[in-house]
């Protein structure tokens, strides 16, 4: 894929992301850095304390809760603040 002048690339992942800019042609890109950020965002064992919940269930006893995946949210968090900014 050749890059018209002044097209922005973003690269991205679930934790940081670079927005690019080419000032130079299709045939010679130059990308320039135009904004970058990092969260913190460690591993979901490190975010939670709690053992899942749990709740009764009709046909047995009780029941356990899925556990929230803390890193997981943030990272879903981090792509849908960077697609907000990316639209403004």
């Amino acid at each position: 894929m050749k890059l018209k002048h002044d097209t922005w690339v973003v690269v991205a992942d679930g934790g940081k992301y670079l927005l690019l800019r080419n000032r130079g042609d299709a045939q010679t890109p130059v990308l320039n850095v135009i904004l970058h950020d990092e969260i913190d965002n460690p591993p979901d064992q490190m975010q939670s304390s709690d053992r899942p919940g749990r709740m009764p269930d009709p046909s047995s006893a009780r029941s356990a809760l899925e556990e929230t995946d803390w890193h997981r949210v943030g990272k879903q968090q981090f792509a849908a603040e960077l697609a907000d900014r990316l639209r403004n």
